[in-house]
């Protein structure tokens, strides 16, 4: 789960927007609790993430999109049109990531078309996905 929740951390940026500080335990907490709610409501479990964020191997499967199009519209990332705002990602960084490495990941991804999906859920995934390559591999300790 620890694994699961590091990788988790590249999408949820916007969640800190009105807290200047924010200790690890606090945000592994929120996260827990979006991964709880989407996994539910998307039929996702730890086994499909981890193996997902530890293997990257996205699979193309709808509910697994789904759950992150639940997971960016909680974290007000996506609209309910589907369009995806990562240039607001940069100023909510949590110290808990690398800064220089997110801001990379952010950059290679915002505005690509190719990202654009069928539907709001292959858009999320598309991004998700894009973050999750751009940003390397993930320290799971």
């Amino acid at each position: 789960m620890h694994a699961t929740l590091v990788s988790l951390l590249l999408f949820t940026l916007v969640v800190f927007s009105q807290q200047d500080e924010e200790s690890d335990s606090s945000i592994k907490e929120k996260l827990s609790t979006l991964h709880k709610e989407c996994g539910q409501q998307n039929n996702v479990n730890n086994t499909m993430l981890r193996k997902a964020f530890e293997e990257r191997n996205f699979p193309e499967d709808k509910n697994f999109q789904c759950y992150f199009k639940c997971f960016f519209q909680k974290l007000n990332m996506m609209n309910d049109a589907g369009e995806v705002n990562l240039t607001s990602m940069k100023e909510y960084i949590p110290p808990i990531v690398d800064k220089d490495k997110t801001i990379a990941a952010i950059d290679k991804c915002n505005g690509l078309q190719t990202l654009k999906g069928s539907d709001a859920c292959q858009t999320a995934f598309n991004v998700a996905k894009c973050l999750h390559d751009a940003y390397g591999p993930l320290n799971y300790d």
